[in-house]
């Protein structure tokens, strides 16, 4: 999560973040070890799959644990793979301008 004033670096910051995080998975990881990501954004009450485009899911859950019903899977069996879901996902996400 970032939070922040427009134009203060948040992108950019998470951007270097996520890549160090992907870098140290696949570091991690046995060899031949695949990963199974969903990426979804809550913008204005709606909750939406960024990799399949505006296909909106359910927000709900029991017993104190959140469900995101509807999300998709995508497998990333590479550093790069991952990366590439990661870039696609923020290509689509919520963006808008202000007078900042």
């Amino acid at each position: 999560f970032a939070y922040g004033q427009t134009g203060s670096g948040k992108t950019f910051t998470i951007t270097d973040c996520t890549a160090d995080a992907v870098r140290d998975l696949f570091k991690l990881a046995p060899p031949g070890f695949s990963f199974y990501m969903s990426f979804f954004e809550i913008y204005g009450g709606k909750v939406s799959d960024l990799p399949t485009e505006e296909k909106t899911c359910d927000l709900g859950g029991a017993n104190s644990k959140i469900q995101v019903s509807g999300l998709e899977e995508r497998i990333a069996n590479t550093e790069k793979a991952m990366l590439e879901i990661i870039e696609f996902g923020h290509s689509v996400r919520t963006t808008h301008s202000t007078a900042a």
